[in-house]
C-alpha cells in the first residue's frame, strides 16, 4: 500500500509538473506572438502624456489590453528631434508590427527608417507638400493617418487674429522654422497676410531659451499682435509663452483651445487628442491584416474657437461680437 502510494504521488507531482511546464510554455508564445506597438514622438514625455494615454484608451475600447493581447514600445525624443531618426531606427529592429508617430519631424524619421513598417502618423500638418504621401486620399505605400491641416489652419488664425484686433498691422508670428511643418504654415499666413494687408514677421524660437529673446524683438519690431505657430515645442512651452504675452500685453493667437483655457487670449485649432484616439482605430484594422496605403489620410472632423474674456480684460481687449459668435467656448 505505501508503495502504490508512493508511485500514485509521485504520479501526481510529474503530472503537476508537466502541466506548470505546458502553461509557462504556452504563456511564454502568448506574450512572444503579442504584437508590439510602436509609439515615436519629438515631444517631452510629461507634455506627449495626455496624448499617449487617449491612444491606449481607445485601444483598450477596441479590445486591446497591454501585456495581454497587445505590447507598446514607446519612445521619445524629450525634445531633441535630432535624436527622432535613431529612435525611429530602433522601433524597426525591434521590430514592430506597426508604428504610430507624431509630428511632421517624427514621421519624416520614421519614413527614412522603414519602407515596409505601416506607419500610422497623428498631429501632421501638411503630409503632402512635406512629402509623407502622395496624396490623401489613396496614400499607397506603408504611411497613413491623420492631419491637423495646420497649414490651412494658420490663415484661417490669422483671419481671425486680425478680426479681433482689426487696428493691427504689424503682426509676428512666433515659430520653430527648422520644423518641417513651420515652411507650410508660413507660407498660407503670407498669403492670408497679403489678402489682409498687414506685415508679418517671424520671429525664431529653436529652443525653450530663445521664447523671451523673440518677444522682446517682437516688442522691439512693434508688433500689434503674436500668431504662435503648431511645432512641437509649443505645447512644452505653453505656460511661458501666455506668461510673456502677458507681460508684454500683446494679444497672442494660439493653436488649440487648450492654450485658451489656460490663460491665452484665442485659440483656434483641432482637438489636440483627437488625432490620437482615432489612430487606433487604424491600427486595429492594420494588426488584422488592412494595408495602410489603403487606407485614407482623414483630415480632422472638428475645429474649435475658445476666447479667453478674463485675458481680454487684463489686455483691454474688446473681443468684437463676430469673433464671439464664432466660439465653440467662452471662457469669462
Amino acid at each position: 500500500m505505501h508503495r502504490r502510494a508512493f508511485l500514485g504521488l509521485t504520479a501526481v507531482v510529474v503530472l503537476a509538473l508537466v502541466v506548470a511546464g505546458v502553461s509557462r510554455h504556452a504563456s511564454g508564445q502568448s506574450r512572444e506572438s503579442m504584437p508590439r506597438v510602436g509609439m515615436l514622438t519629438p515631444a517631452p514625455s510629461a507634455t506627449a502624456k495626455p496624448a499617449w494615454d487617449a491612444f491606449r484608451e481607445a485601444m483598450k475600447e477596441l479590445g486591446y489590453v497591454e501585456g495581454k493581447s497587445v505590447a507598446y514600445e514607446y519612445r521619445s525624443a524629450e525634445g531633441q528631434p535630432e535624436r527622432l531618426p535613431e529612435l525611429a531606427a530602433e522601433l524597426t529592429k525591434l521590430p514592430v508590427k506597426v508604428m504610430v508617430v507624431a509630428n511632421t519631424p517624427g514621421n519624416l524619421a520614421a519614413k527614412k527608417a522603414t519602407t515596409t513598417i505601416p506607419i500610422v502618423m497623428v498631429a501632421v500638418g501638411d503630409p503632402v507638400r512635406v512629402g509623407l504621401v502622395s496624396n490623401l486620399g489613396r496614400p499607397g505605400g506603408n504611411i497613413t493617418g491623420f492631419t491637423n491641416l495646420s497649414g490651412q489652419i494658420a490663415a484661417k488664425r490669422l483671419q481671425l487674429l486680425k478680426e479681433t484686433i482689426p487696428t493691427a498691422t504689424r503682426i509676428g508670428m512666433i515659430g520653430n522654422p527648422a520644423d518641417p511643418n513651420a515652411l507650410v504654415q508660413i507660407q498660407d499666413a503670407e498669403a492670408a497676410a497679403r489678402k489682409l494687408k498687414v506685415q508679418l514677421r517671424l520671429f525664431t524660437i529653436k529652443e525653450a531659451a530663445q521664447l523671451e529673446p523673440a518677444f522682446e524683438a517682437a516688442r522691439s519690431w512693434r508688433a500689434q499682435a503674436l500668431l504662435r505657430l503648431n511645432d512641437p515645442l509649443q505645447v512644452s512651452l505653453r505656460a511661458r509663452t501666455i506668461e510673456l504675452a502677458a507681460k508684454t500685453r500683446v494679444p497672442m493667437m494660439y493653436s488649440s483651445r487648450a492654450d485658451a483655457e489656460a490663460g491665452g487670449l484665442i485659440g483656434y485649432g483641432v482637438d489636440p487628442l483627437e488625432s490620437y484616439r482615432r489612430a487606433a482605430s487604424y491600427v486595429d484594422k492594420i494588426l488584422k491584416g488592412t494595408k495602410p496605403g489603403d487606407l485614407p489620410v482623414q483630415q480632422p472632423t472638428k475645429l474649435e474657437l475658445a476666447v479667453n474674456l478674463k485675458t481680454a480684460a487684463a489686455l483691454n481687449v474688446k473681443i468684437p461680437q463676430t469673433v464671439l459668435v464664432q466660439a465653440d467656448q467662452v471662457i469669462e
